[in-house]
């Protein structure tokens, strides 16, 4: 299905892509801007792509989303490219990759959004949306945009393998999200024909500039109608030899309308300038519809940087023979407006330096290198009078000393997630940036991505395993899950079936909890306490109504710990339970170590996980070492 641009937001746009996947599994998302605020994107976009609805995440706190996402996030490889000499802003709390490109001689500049898979029947599949917004709270929420997204097919996937190798690539970082990528979309590329609308990805290196790919062939007979927020004067000559041109500048709160010719200029160039009425928002989108031809959309400003040349990196959707937008009926002929290029693209100023940080873990060491690669994007600057000083964590770099330092990994320290950059030309006022750094062999651990040991967590997340147990009298159990698969991300638990003759339990720690606190109220209210403990220890031991073996293990564990206390004559019934509790623990501990939740919380083995639930349910070790 492929889906031109409707009133819809970015947020329902996305939504639609990962239903194309529904009863499958998403293996790659790659995501491209101009901007990038990682915050934004870690709370409003990340959860739709982990199967979160924006309702869930928004009752949920930070921490406690970041914990939910950790489990999608290692079955899906994530990365977000975007253009390394803007500010991007600070976060990084969940395992994804950055990609910061650094264009020596213009931006990267292209919105898109991959995701890639398999469906129910173990096909690839993809989806693939371009769209004129960066990963930003103005991109999603603020300024009118526009996109369209389609199903990936031969030439969409041709074209994002070209992309992926030749514009994506670093050769100083391997990135597991473009190899997954690359390999389902060979598979399309393999097992498709071409169909849709046509995908265009611009880069430097390409034989011809974006406007000779968009209208190749094309005579000057129809009309042209462009909207675009930045506009070049080279850029409008070349279209309005094309066709007959009408041009929709977009109005800016402090600037208002801005057009680079005056309108007696544009009376002889016959350039028709044009606004959409009762418009308020800033409309920062691109789009192009050439009457009896198509629309195109995506990130390409009309200037000559995006169109002409082939230093930036832009993406636009093709729609042939597609019908005229709704918002034409609004168009009316703008009066007047001031008179400016703005052909320095969309964002914030952008910074001369480039600068992409990597922080390089060594495990045998124990330690991490830091190193940073710097860019000087302006000739006229290079000669100039040029200071930058990087902090990240720490440690400091500048362009009078190394770009490189090592520092000791120390495990209970803040790890280091972005860098501050700071620059000065002399005589000028000191400017910065900020910028995320690019973990390399880091451990979820030890970049702080895996959620924190928690009983009340870890125990939750036993909930998506499922045991089963055979019938009465054979007290064998196995765990449904093979143990060589990613038992932790199996949330849901229900795609397991359990035989006519067996029952399924699911881990209840709050059943847990309870049956502590009626256990004590009933010790508590007691007048024969070793009576009250023998009818506790043979309800545990027949696994009626204690079925679970955490349970049965705390509970008999308790119940002999409380032993412990009554006299030497009352205690000596219940020493006969020791070889009972040692069995439990035993058969607990091996299931436990087939369990890889434990090694998610970086829990080394099931005998110090015990230990250390009886430790946070305050209780203490007696004679259960």
């Amino acid at each position: 299905m492929d889906k031109q641009a409707t009133n819809m937001t970015m947020r329902e746009s996305l939504t639609q892509m990962v239903q194309v996947f529904d009863g499958g599994q998403i293996e790659h998302a790659l995501f491209t801007t101009f901007n990038f605020n990682p915050s934004f994107f870690e709370r409003n976009v990340l959860p739709l792509v982990c199967g979160i609805s924006m309702e869930d995440a928004e009752t949920m706190s930070p921490r406690a989303l970041i914990n939910e996402l950790y489990r999608p996030l290692k079955k899906i490889n994530v990365a977000v490219a975007y253009d390394a000499s803007v500010l991007q802003g600070v976060s990084g709390n969940c395992r994804y990759e950055f990609l910061p490109k650094s264009m020596p001689n213009g931006f990267f500049h292209a919105k898109i959004i991959v995701l890639a898979g398999r469906n129910k029947e173990d096909v690839s599949l993809a989806t693939v949306m371009v769209s004129s917004g960066n990963l930003t709270i103005s991109g999603w929420g603020h300024n009118i945009e526009v996109a369209g997204w389609c199903r990936v097919y031969k030439q969409q996937a041709e074209e994002l393998l070209d992309f992926y190798d030749n514009c994506l690539k670093t050769p100083q970082y391997h990135s597991k999200c473009l190899e997954t990528g690359n390999e389902l979309l060979e598979n399309i590329k393999n097992n498709s024909t071409s169909e849709g609308p046509q995908l265009l990805l611009q880069y430097p290196g390409k034989e011809y500039s974006l406007v000779h790919r968009l209208f190749k062939g094309d005579k000057k007979a129809s009309k042209l109608h462009v909207f675009s927020p930045y506009w070049g004067k080279e850029a409008i000559d070349k279209l309005a030899g094309l066709a007959e041109l009408s041009c929709y500048p977009s109005k800016d709160d402090t600037k208002g309308y801005q057009f680079p010719f005056l309108p007696e200029d544009c009376q002889k160039k016959s350039l028709q300038i044009m606004a959409l009425k009762g418009e308020e928002d800033f409309r920062h989108a691109k789009l192009y519809y050439k009457e009896g031809w198509g629309l195109t959309l995506g990130s390409a400003n009309c200037t000559k940087q995006a169109l002409l040349d082939s230093h930036n990196v832009e993406a636009m959707l093709v729609f042939k023979n597609a019908a005229e937008p709704a918002i034409l009926q609004k168009a009316k002929p703008l009066e007047g407006w001031n008179v400016g290029t703005g052909d320095t693209g969309d964002g914030p100023e952008h910074c001369p330096l480039e600068a992409i940080v990597y922080a390089n873990y060594d495990k045998e060491k124990k330690q991490y290198e830091i190193s940073v690669k710097v860019h000087v994007k302006s000739d006229e600057l290079a000669e100039k009078s040029l200071e930058w000083w990087i902090d990240c964590g720490g440690v400091t770099l500048t362009s009078n000393k190394s770009e490189c330092q090592v520092k000791p990994f120390l495990p209970n320290e803040q790890v280091a997630r972005y860098f501050k950059l700071s620059w000065q030309i002399i005589g000028e006022a000191k400017k910065y940036l900020t910028g995320m750094i690019l973990p390399i062999g880091g451990s979820d651990m030890e970049l702080g991505y895996r959620p924190k040991r928690n009983l009340k967590q870890i125990l939750e997340d036993m909930l998506r395993r499922r045991f089963e147990y055979k019938s009465p009298g054979k007290d064998e159990r196995k765990a449904l899950v093979d143990e060589d698969s990613d038992v932790d991300s199996d949330v849901d638990g229900d795609e397991s079936e359990s035989n006519d003759d067996e029952d399924v339990f699911q881990f209840d720690m709050y059943g847990m909890y309870q049956s502590f606190y009626h256990m004590r109220q009933c010790l508590d209210k007691s007048n024969d306490l070793p009576d009250t403990l023998q009818e506790l220890i043979d309800t545990v031991l027949k696994g009626e109504e204690v079925k679970h073996p955490v349970q049965q293990w705390l509970m008999l564990a308790e119940a002999m710990a409380i032993a412990e206390l009554l006299s030497d004559t009352e205690k000596k019934q219940f020493n006969r339970y020791d070889s009972d509790l040692k069995k439990i623990e035993e058969s607990l501990k091996r299931d436990l170590e087939k369990d890889k939740i434990l090694s998610d919380y970086g829990i080394k083995s099931a005998a110090k996980f015990m230990k250390w639930i009886r430790k946070e349910l305050h209780q203490e070790p007696c004679h259960v070492k």
